[in-house]
Order: C-alpha cells, then sequence, then structure tokens
C-alpha cells in the first residue's frame, strides 16, 4: 500500500500515478486526430504516442463537484474541486476566448504538504483544459511557493500533461488565457497560456469540442483551514469569453463541493467581457455580534454623533431596543430591552431631532403601530399607539423637519397609502393610488419636499412627488427590477435612487432637478451579483455607500465620490459575514457608517466604518 501510494502525484482532475503525468515543450502540439494522443513536434512529426485516448461521453462536464479521496490520501478538509462555478455552452458556436486575471494570493500559514490549484477552465466529457496557479507540489513539480503551468488533463486519472512550471509570487496579478484556433471536420485545436509568462503554453489540436467552462478552487492534502491562502478568498475577475466572434449571455453556476472551512464561491458578475466570480477559502466574518435572535432585518437610526439605536423584532413578535453611546453598547454588550408590542415583518426607526426616536411596525391585523422616545417610551415603556390603515410590507418613515413624519405604505388594495404628523395629530390614511408591489421608498430632499418611490406591478419603478403644495402625478421611471427600490438624496433637488435588477445586478439612476439620469426611462448598471435587498445611505455631498448581501450571503459594498464608483465600476467590495434579510446603513458622521444586519444562524451583527478603515478589522 504504501509504495502504491508514493507513486500517486496530483495533478489538476485528480491524483494518478507519476507514469501518466508528461511534459510537453513550448513548441510541441499534443495532437488526437485519429482517436490516438500523441505529442507532436514543430514540423507534426510525431515523437510520442500515448495511446488511445478513452471517451466518455455523458450529459455534462467532468468535476462538476467535488472527488472522494483517491486510496492512500485521506484528507481531513476537502479533496477536489472544492468550490466552482460552472457554464455550459449551448450557444450552437464554440468558445475562442477564454480569458480571467487574478491575483496570487498571500501563503498558506500552515504547511501540511497541501496542494492548492486556482484555474479557470474549458471541458469536454474527457479531458480538461486550464491554465493552472499552484502551491505545494504536483506532477508538474513545485513545492512551497506559487507556480504557474497550464494542463491538458483526464479527468479520470488518465494521463495528464502540462507546461514548464513557472514561480510566481504572491501580489502578481496573473492572466490565464485559453484560446481556439479554425477546426476543420469537427475537430478543434486551442492554446493556453499565462500572458506575459514565457514557456507557460500548452497547445492541443484536432479535439473533442471544449464546452464547459468553469472558474475553480482545487485542492489536495487539506488538513487545516489555515493550509489554505491567508486571505478571505480570491477574486476571479476581468472574465472575458467569446463564442465564435461574439460576447455570449452567461449564467454561471456556483457549486460548493466542500464547505468545512466556509468555503464557497459568489458570483459577483455574469457580464462575458468583465465578469467576476469570488472563490472564497474560508468563512469570513469580521463582524460583531449584539446577542439577540431577531425574527427580521434590524433597523437603525441616529440622532447625533455619538449615538446610534437599534430596533428587532423578537420571535413573538415584540420589538427589542438597544443603543450605542460611541463607547457602549447598552443596556449591555449582548443585552436588550423589551419595548412590547406585537408586530410582523421589520420595524422602521426615524429621528427628527435629538433625543427624539419614533417606531413604526405592522400590526398582526394589518394596522400600523407607534411609539416614541423623549425622554421616556410613549405611550408607555410597553405600550403602542395604533394609527390605523390597513397595509402590506415595511412601512417607509421620513421627516422633513421638527415636529413632521410622513408614513407611506402598500395597503391591502396593492395602491400607495399616505399618512402624517404634524406635531399635533396623525392625519387620516389617504391613498395615493397606483398599483404598486414591494414597499415604498420615501425621501426627502428639503422642507415640505417628499419624493415616494415604487416598484409597479409591470416590474418598472414609478415616482410621485410633494412639491410643497400637492401631489405630483405618477411618473415614469422605466427599468425592470426584482424587490423594492431604495432611494436617498445627498442635496437639494439631488435624488438616487437603486434597484436589484433581474438578474442580480444593482441599476442605478438619479436626477439633479431637471432630468433623469442616464434617461427618463434607462437606468445605469452598477454591477454586483447581490440575493436580496439593496441598501443606500448617503455621508456628504458627492457621496454615496450602497450594500447588499451576496449569493454567498455576505456583505457586499460598492460607493461613489469624486473619482466614480469604487472599487471600480462593477467591482463591489467583500465586507464578509453571513447575514439574513436587508442591512441597515446608518451615517452618523461625514466619516462614519454604521452597519446592522441579521446573522443566517443567530443574533444581530453590526460593522463600522470609522473614517480609515472598518471595524472590526
Amino acid at each position: 500500500m504504501a509504495a502504491a501510494a508514493a507513486q500517486l502525484v496530483v495533478t489538476p482532475g485528480g491524483v494518478r500515478p507519476r507514469s501518466l503525468v508528461h511534459h510537453v515543450e513550448p513548441e510541441h502540439v499534443l495532437d488526437e486526430s485519429d482517436g490516438r494522443i500523441r505529442k507532436l513536434d514543430a514540423a507534426g512529426v510525431p515523437k510520442i504516442d500515448f495511446g488511445p485516448l478513452p471517451r466518455r461521453p455523458g450529459p455534462g462536464p467532468l468535476l462538476s463537484a467535488a472527488r472522494a479521496p483517491a486510496e492512500g490520501l485521506t484528507p481531513a478538509l476537502g479533496h477536489g474541486w472544492i468550490a466552482n462555478s460552472a457554464w455550459e455552452n449551448t450557444t450552437g458556436k464554440p468558445v475562442t476566448r477564454f480569458a480571467t486575471t487574478w491575483t496570487v494570493p498571500p501563503e498558506p500559514r500552515t504547511r501540511n504538504g497541501q496542494t492548492v490549484f486556482l484555474f479557470n477552465a474549458l471541458q469536454n466529457s474527457t479531458m480538461i483544459y486550464q491554465p493552472v496557479l499552484q502551491w505545494g507540489p504536483s506532477g508538474a513539480g513545485g513545492g512551497e511557493y506559487w507556480a504557474v503551468a497550464s494542463w491538458y488533463a483526464d479527468g479520470q486519472d488518465g494521463h495528464a500533461f502540462y507546461s514548464t512550471l513557472v514561480r510566481v509570487s504572491p501580489g502578481d496579478v496573473i492572466v490565464g488565457v485559453m484560446t481556439r484556433a479554425d477546426a476543420a471536420d469537427g475537430r478543434h485545436s486551442y492554446a493556453c497560456r499565462f500572458a506575459g509568462i514565457a514557456h507557460t503554453i500548452l497547445r492541443i489540436g484536432n479535439v473533442e469540442e471544449l464546452t464547459s467552462c468553469s472558474e475553480t478552487l482545487e485542492a489536495y492534502n487539506v488538513k487545516r483551514c489555515t493550509d489554505y491562502p491567508h486571505a478571505a478568498g480570491t477574486a476571479m475577475r476581468s472574465i472575458a469569453l467569446r463564442t465564435g466572434s461574439v460576447s455570449p449571455t452567461i449564467d454561471w453556476t456556483p457549486v460548493d463541493g466542500v464547505t468545512g472551512c466556509g468555503q464557497s464561491v459568489s458570483i459577483m458578475s455574469n457580464s462575458a467581457t468583465d465578469g467576476r466570480v469570488d472563490l472564497h477559502y474560508r468563512l469570513w466574518n469580521p463582524w460583531r455580534s449584539l446577542g439577540s435572535k431577531p425574527s427580521a432585518s434590524p433597523a437603525a437610526v441616529s440622532w447625533g454623533p455619538d449615538r446610534l439605536d437599534v430596533f428587532q423584532r423578537a420571535a413573538d413578535g415584540a420589538v427589542l431596543h438597544k443603543w450605542g453611546d460611541g463607547a457602549h453598547w447598552l443596556p449591555s454588550p449582548a443585552g436588550w430591552e423589551s419595548l412590547g408590542g406585537s408586530i410582523t415583518g421589520q420595524p422602521t426607526a426615524v429621528s427628527w431631532a435629538p433625543g427624539r426616536l419614533d417606531v413604526f411596525g405592522r400590526s398582526p391585523d394589518g394596522t400600523v403601530c407607534h411609539k416614541w422616545f423623549e425622554g421616556r417610551w410613549g405611550p408607555s415603556d410597553a405600550g403602542w399607539e395604533g394609527l390605523g390603515g390597513a397595509v402590506e410590507g415595511v412601512v417607509s418613515a421620513v421627516s422633513w423637519g421638527p415636529n413632521r413624519i410622513d408614513l407611506f405604505a402598500r395597503g391591502t388594495d396593492d395602491s400607495l397609502w399616505h399618512s402624517w404628523w404634524g406635531g399635533s395629530g396623525w392625519g387620516r390614511w389617504e391613498s395615493l393610488g397606483g398599483s404598486i408591489a414591494g414597499s415604498p421608498a420615501a425621501v426627502s430632499w428639503g422642507p415640505n419636499r417628499l419624493d415616494v418611490f415604487c416598484r409597479g406591478t409591470d416590474d418598472g419603478v414609478a415616482r410621485r412627488s410633494w412639491d410643497g403644495t400637492r401631489w405630483t402625478d405618477w411618473e415614469r421611471l422605466g427599468g425592470e427590477v426584482a424587490g423594492s427600490p431604495v432611494a436617498v438624496s445627498w442635496g437639494p433637488n439631488r435624488l438616487d435612487v437603486f434597484a436589484r435588477s433581474r438578474d442580480g445586478s444593482v441599476l442605478h439612476k438619479w436626477s439633479n432637478g431637471v432630468g433623469w439620469g442616464p434617461a427618463q426611462l434607462d437606468w445605469e448598471s452598477i454591477g454586483g451579483r447581490v440575493a436580496g435587498g439593496v441598501s443606500a445611505v448617503s455621508r456628504g455631498p458627492g457621496r454615496l455607500d450602497v450594500f447588499a448581501p451576496g449569493p454567498d450571503h455576505a456583505v457586499y459594498h460598492t460607493w461613489f465620490g469624486a473619482s466614480g464608483w469604487g472599487p471600480t465600476d462593477s467591482d463591489w467590495e467583500p465586507l464578509g459575514g453571513k447575514i439574513g434579510g436587508t442591512v441597515s446603513a446608518v451615517a452618523r458622521a461625514p466619516d462614519r457608517l454604521d452597519l446592522l444586519a441579521r446573522g443566517v444562524s443567530v443574533g444581530v451583527w453590526t460593522r463600522a466604518w470609522t473614517g480609515s478603515r472598518w471595524s472590526p478589522a
């Protein structure tokens, strides 16, 4: 057994006998013209015949999930494909170019003889073709360092071929590229290389079409989570795919094969010209727990730079409250005070002056309930007042000045309803008409000014405005959105609206008081790959921060400032965590952001931007 195991080597695509792993020189070609696989020299003369190439026809690609351990190797935390994205080319035109850019990650903190592979790949039912970054030993050589080579391997322990292995360093930016040459008689020829890195090219000719695409984390002999690179993950970015001469429509499928350390894949962008897939090595959760077991997303509000109030719904429907004074969480780090009540869904909170809080919820009978704080809780510590109405979804509350609150909600008749506090009493609910889905988003950019945005039943967005004397007619803003829109203002006559598109990216449009950009019915995409509600906040003129959960339940962030959208026009910054629902984002100072979210498993979690970094770091 020991002798047999010693003959096995690790390669992309599996563990196989050393005798089946072969080096291919840059000037040589692997050829499959007559059902056998041969290495040809530059003149086309056969140099080595490796025998018949097995054919394994099947309904799908090889290696779409993690493989079982090979005999003689007993890894503790995964063996084979750990996490990957998959896309099958069914366009009828062959893939002619597939390129991916990524950055060589930091070295692992521990060394246990592990091998880690990162690559983009093309496959058919038998073979896999890939430019591979590796840490650790493989059949091509290597050791406790990063190196790159191109590979062409049987996916079921047959022959594997590799180019020269070239050492690289953490922080290096590498680009793996596969291209297809002209084909004849249904056969295809390809070249694989790392752009700008000599001797990494591997050519294959007269092969069965490679139709399955992937971005993959593969590993062997991982015994501890710290055997993975010392990073949260690696972004496989600037993904560019062509079929024939066009960029196809792509819909990556995430596959989480092994999750013992929190490994996963996130589809950040399905773009065929600038796509992104994030491969995570571990559960990254640099968030601080505030305790409790919320049943919905929390609501947060600030009435001063050193004050933050958070509200959540408990399992029994009561509203719980805690607050931060800039130094401590009260009533204790994990404790909450009960405000009583019985609500369904998410609470809503607003402040119109220092020391003043107003909290709203939807009662089980569909009416709206309210309590307030001004030195003490009213109408009593555990009591709530009823405001009537017959509503669905989340109530939207906004204040444009002292003693002024406006409430908006979707009625049970699917129209928009409005009520208000003017300092001496609540106005009766009035219908503003429309036929809406989801919950409305209300914003004020100045005294006696209100704008309300709703998703219509046609999935487009529409707006009604209070101009100081009257409600304007409904204004169509176009779009095809999923979920409710969100709106924010950073100054007079400035409105920014965000919504999740049907493909999971985030759409944006804006108004400067004169017209809508990019056009009345058009929206710009700011990228992302989100799987929940979008949140937006402004902490100063010309500054926007947008947050949303990704398919991996982590929080992602993009921002707008003097130099445009960051980190890029389409990339989002990962902030970790594992959340359910929507992020509540609060700007309590120009250099301070607070994020609150409900954890997937338990607890309310928080993370803050302190002006120079995220805390916890």
